[in-house]
């Protein structure tokens, strides 16, 4: 094993070549994303040693904050791994012993002997012995572990797969018994802090840490996942035991079909480690919801850590597995293609999340700078106008292709109008302030612990009457498409959701019932030279 040194906030490089991954194939990895409208935002490989591709899709960047979702489960595992080597615990300690004064009364002999018989080690491989999750129970009840262990164990411990949502949270609660602190505070002098992680977790009303709910920034998951690749070494210190580390990412127990997952893809039938999913082809992966994957090679010292906003979590594997991952040999440092670096590079170096939309329309036409009232809408907007080239601003933005960057006016309800710039060609700009918007599902989305959000928007023209615009606030993982299509003093505006997108082009039913109509927004000319 090759260990990737990272100092003064850099890693070690290498061209993808020359370690045995070509260029052209991890190109060709992400035009294929591209293909299947993937909304992936970082993209970090490590081999042999080096770092070979470290890239952020704008307006995305290595320290922007967003949620893991459970690829904190393996945060949780290195904290019972390192209680586990410092003595605080063992794999075998039991839950009954840890909380005495939780364990439930129960009328059933068997349910009793298995309270009983339920240890850490069944915890980690989320062989509990449950056949429903226990999340809810767990966020509900007045006390946890009692709530954890007053759910049916339908199986005997150690017998039955279900992967449970609960379990990371008890585990937690496991740590801070024995180490007298919060998993994360545990952690902090243990590896945050060593490699210089990110990670902030929100705590529950009951002021119960949530993993869940774990921020952490790009470069943050990825050093986590190299963490794993390097067998608990970082910078040339062996911060945890390396067989601890190998038995976490080791095939354990079977993860046949279970009640807990809706839709089961290929890699979640390859078994389960420590709180770490395997892979149907080598290896094994950090894996969060919304397609947040670490995967790890041990047996080519290469790891593939990405994050994204895509609710099928059984796709980027997929596409990985077609693309990149047939084309990954030996490293030959002849093999080295400048022409297929060159491409990767140019590619990397544009990309954006932001619509691939023309710069600006072939002739301006008069629905510039005038306002259009809108009809009676959930999102609350009353009127909005769009201004390019405007006369009366002579500080107006420009781009570096020295264009005007256009601005768009909205107008909520109250009468409060905010105006918003917004860049062009693959560009977005940052805005302190835009109206608010409806937001679904505010425990899926909000990305904790951001106290002054930012809006980065970024659009174009779909033609010369159609300007699109997206909207990414920084405090939340979903956003929104703005599609402003005019014709004379009409306006016709469309508002669309990433969740919305995807469950229409996924076939997936949205994780919550659409509340608003997909009838565009109808509205009229009112005012001119705005």
């Amino acid at each position: 094993m090759q260990y990737v040194p990272y100092q003064n906030g850099v890693f070690r490089k290498a061209l993808p070549d020359t370690q045995g991954v070509p260029s052209g194939a991890i190109l060709h990895f992400l035009r294929t994303m591209e293909t299947h409208q993937v909304d992936i935002q970082s993209l970090y490989i490590f081999c042999n040693g080096y770092e070979l591709v470290g890239a952020n899709r704008k307006p995305y960047t290595a320290d922007t904050p967003r949620r893991i979702y459970s690829a904190a489960k393996a945060l949780t595992g290195l904290a019972v791994l390192f209680a586990v080597q410092e003595g605080l615990l063992s794999l075998d300690t039991r839950i009954a012993e840890l909380f005495p004064e939780q364990v439930p009364e129960v009328d059933s002999e068997v349910q009793k002997r298995r309270i009983e018989m339920l240890t850490i080690r069944h915890l980690m491989t989320m062989t509990t012995g449950h056949d429903r999750d226990t999340f809810r129970p767990i966020l509900n009840g007045t006390r946890s572990v009692e709530a954890f262990l007053q759910e049916p164990l339908d199986f005997e411990p150690g017998t039955h797969f279900l992967y449970n949502n609960g379990v990371p949270h008890i585990l937690g609660m496991a740590v801070e018994r024995t180490a007298g602190m919060n998993y994360i505070e545990y952690l902090r002098p243990r590896l945050l802090e060593p490699l210089k992680i990110f990670c902030t977790v929100e705590k529950t009303e009951k002021g119960e840490l949530e993993g869940s709910r774990t921020v952490c920034t790009a470069e943050g998951f990825a050093k986590l996942t190299l963490f794993y690749l390097q067998e608990g070494m970082w910078n040339g210190q062996q911060l945890l035991d390396p067989a601890l580390v190998r038995a976490a990412g080791s095939y354990q127990v079977p993860s046949g079909r279970c009640s807990s997952i809706s839709f089961m893809h290929e890699d979640q039938f390859a078994g389960y480690g420590y709180q770490v999913w395997r892979n149907t082809r080598e290896g094994y992966r950090l894996d969060g919801g919304r397609s947040q994957f670490g995967f790890i090679f041990p047996e080519k010292s290469l790891a593939i850590v990405c994050n994204a906003i895509e609710e099928d979590s059984g796709l980027i594997p997929r596409i990985l597995w077609e693309t990149m991952y047939p084309a990954i040999a030996e490293a030959d440092a002849e093999a080295a293609s400048c022409e297929g670096y060159q491409a990767l590079n140019e590619y990397l170096q544009a990309w954006s999340c932001s619509p691939h939309l023309a710069g600006h329309p072939y002739q301006r036409d008069d629905y510039y700078d005038c306002q259009y009232t809108l009809e009676e809408n959930p999102y609350g907007i009353k009127a909005l106008s769009l201004h390019w080239e405007n006369e009366k601003n002579e500080m107006q933005k420009t781009n570096e292709a020295n264009e005007n960057l256009p601005e768009i006016t909205l107008t909520a309800e109250n009468g409060t109008a905010c105006t918003v710039r917004c860049g062009l060609r693959g560009e977005w700009e940052e805005n302190e302030a835009f109206p608010p918007m409806p937001r679904e599902n505010d425990r899926l989305n909000q990305i904790f612990g951001i106290t002054k959000p930012v809006y980065r928007v970024s659009g174009g023209w779909a033609s010369d009457f159609c300007f699109v615009f997206q909207v990414r606030a920084s405090d939340w993982m979903d956003y929104h498409t703005f599609y402003c299509r005019f014709n004379g003093d009409r306006l016709s505006l469309s508002i669309e959701s990433n969740m919305e997108k995807l469950s229409h082009i996924r076939k997936r039913i949205p994780m919550k019932p659409r509340e608003y109509t997909d009838r565009p927004i109808e509205g009229i000319r009112s005012l001119q030279n705005v």
